[in-house]
């Protein structure tokens, strides 16, 4: 049964909005004490555990190891500081290496030591009993947190998601304004249900406009009754919700871009098996994903190449590209701004302690360490600080950082907001690209090959160096994003997904299926000419055609076929799950 996401606009709500902002406010504490509780679970279980005596000698050692890695790299880093470049030597790279090789095989030892304490039933009595007492006091703190259940059901939610992800202790959340109120219908509600207008947690009002329409959502109940309390959004129904579609859950989101405050809705749908938006087409398509600047000054994010021989590459839009770079500018300008200002401000106060002129003590207080100051938003509060505390002889500096701040004020929206617009321009071109591909082909052959590498910065002790266009050029790409959506594109029409082995797809001959002796440097040009049948080729274009040819060789068995140097060509034929299909309900 699978399950989607639907997302639309809304203006700011029109009822009970004081209602709504302090559900926001308590759904946050909320989880900030959930986290502390979880912290603490942790906290106390590695108590238990840290005084056995197969743990308590290796966790000994495994500090040990990491403060000799922590001082390894300050040196190294150090080094780094004081020549401003990578000019650390061999020994000190090599001193960081095997810190960090000591440090990974006692941490291997200790996870082992640990895993082995599944076995010990007093251990695992005693971690039982803080489990049972950390839910215990879960169940008090949502009995008093002040939230309707159906916020407090997805606060609960994402505290588990955090609990399972992080491999450290999960974080608290600063207080930003962002947050969600939510209701949970759990037995379901139908879309005409949900126009009809008669239900006690969910009802959308669809006026002549669809666009003019409007969604009231149950946010509590009056004390002491069951009649439901609402608050009421204007809703963008910019496209209708599914008929055979069922809502599950119903989240209302409040994100804040620049100051200001913007609301969506997402309906969690159940859809029946076998439900398609649209039908996929025929035939298959193997996309080579990567990033390559052309000579024309564009960015191609893949290159593809189809069953019937027709090829493209994709670029990006140039709009997107220029709107990114358009938020580096504004960046560069603040954070120029902000460095003037600072330095002016710290030169006039010495110039009053020196006159012999008195500032006040929250001034003093409040600047202490402003000629290190980094953060634009701490110069901002000193303003408006400043500005309920005005004093005798502030007339030069206080106009002077209210203006600033004035500005930055206005940089800061200008930044934000071109930043939202160029992610979803990009988004939109990703989109369209996957909806005409899944629309035309039935089957999309991807490469075996995880992207997040790519994204990883180099180490301090590493002998490369991070090429910063390379890490510009990669960020405008956002390869990732394409690849997510083409798989969405193709599993929400439920066309087939396939992925096959990505070695030597660039360095092997698609013409002739030459394999070189000695691989190529692919990163010194586009086109290469194969040494054995001479053909001229686009190695992006080349690479789609590999995919495809190991694609048809897998279909047809010929396992011969394979080049003997490059080895497990397996291919995952199973339908990948969309984002929007891995959202999962008690009733799906």
């Amino acid at each position: 049964m699978p399950i989607l996401v639907y997302r639309y606009g809304l203006r700011p709500p029109c009822e009970n909005v004081d209602l709504v902002s302090d559900q926001i406010h308590l759904a946050h504490q909320y989880y900030n004490k959930l986290i502390e509780i979880e912290r603490d679970r942790r906290k106390k279980v590695r108590a238990i555990m840290g005084v056995h005596p197969t743990v308590e000698p290796l966790e000994e050692e495994a500090t040990a190891k990491k403060a000799v890695v922590d001082a390894a790299i300050a040196d190294l880093r150090a080094t780094h500081r004081a020549s401003r470049s990578r000019s650390s030597t061999k020994e000190q790279r090599k001193r960081v290496k095997i810190a960090r090789q000591q440090l990974k095989t006692v941490r291997a030892e200790l996870r082992k030591a640990k895993a082995a304490l599944k076995d010990d039933t007093a251990v695992q009595t005693a971690i039982n009993k803080v489990n049972e007492s950390a839910q215990a006091t879960i169940r008090k703190e949502r009995a008093i947190c002040g939230c309707y259940w159906g916020t407090y059901l997805i606060i609960e939610k994402a505290v588990d998601a955090a609990r399972k992800a992080a491999f450290v202790d999960p974080h608290f959340r600063r207080w930003t304004g962002h947050g969600a109120v939510a209701v949970q219908i759990q037995k379901g509600l139908s879309s005409f249900e949900a126009l009809a207008c008669d239900s006690t947690l969910l009802r959308i009002f669809v006026g002549s406009n669809p666009k003019r329409s409007e969604l009231k959502m149950r946010v509590g109940t009056v004390q002491g009754k069951t009649t439901p309390i609402w608050a009421t959004w204007p809703l963008i129904l910019h496209r209708p919700l599914p008929r055979v579609a069922t809502i599950k859950d119903v989240k209302v989101l409040r994100e804040r871009l620049a100051g200001k405050d913007r609301w969506s809705v997402h309906f969690t749908l159940s859809l029946p098996d076998g439900w398609r938006r649209e039908t996929c087409g025929t035939g298959t398509v193997a996309v080579d994903i990567g990033w390559r600047v052309r000579p024309s000054g564009l960015l191609r994010v893949a290159y593809f190449r189809d069953n019937q021989g027709y090829e493209e590459e994709i670029l990006l839009e140039g709009a997107v590209r220029s709107g990114f770079r358009k938020v580096e500018d504004l960046r560069s300008t603040r954070d120029k701004n902000f460095n003037i200002e600072r330095d002016w401000l710290a030169a006039w106060m010495r110039r009053q302690t020196k006159q012999g002129a008195s500032l006040p003590d929250w001034l003093i207080e409040a600047a202490t360490t402003l000629h290190a100051w980094r953060s634009t938003a701490r110069l901002a509060a000193l303003a408006r600080t400043w500005r309920d505390s005005r004093f005798a002889g502030d007339t030069l500096a206080y106009p002077r950082l209210e203006d600033w701040r004035k500005q930055d004020k206005h940089l800061l929206s200008w930044e934000a907001n071109q930043r939202d617009k160029s992610l979803a321009r990009r988004k939109d071109q990703y989109r369209n690209i996957a909806a005409r591909l899944s629309r035309k082909y039935h089957t999309l052959v991807l490469e075996q090959f995880d992207l997040s590498v790519m994204q990883r910065h180099v180490l301090p002790e590493s002998d490369k160096g991070e090429i910063a266009s390379a890490r510009l050029y990669q960020r405008d790409a956002a390869c990732s994003v394409l690849r997510s959506n083409l798989i969405n594109g193709f599993a929400m029409r439920l066309g087939a997904v396939a992925e096959v082995n990505a070695a030597m797809t660039t360095q092997d001959c698609a013409v002739c299926g030459d394999h070189p002796e000695e691989p190529w440097d692919a990163s010194k040009e586009v086109m290469h000419t194969c040494s054995e049948c001479q053909a001229n080729w686009d190695q992006d274009a080349n690479a789609a055609h590999n995919l495809l040819l190991r694609w048809d060789e897998h279909q047809q068995g010929a396992k011969e076929a394979v080049p003997t140097k490059v080895k497990d060509y397996a291919v995952n034929t199973a339908p990948r799950q969309a984002k929007w299909a891995k959202r999962h309900t008690k009733n799906a």
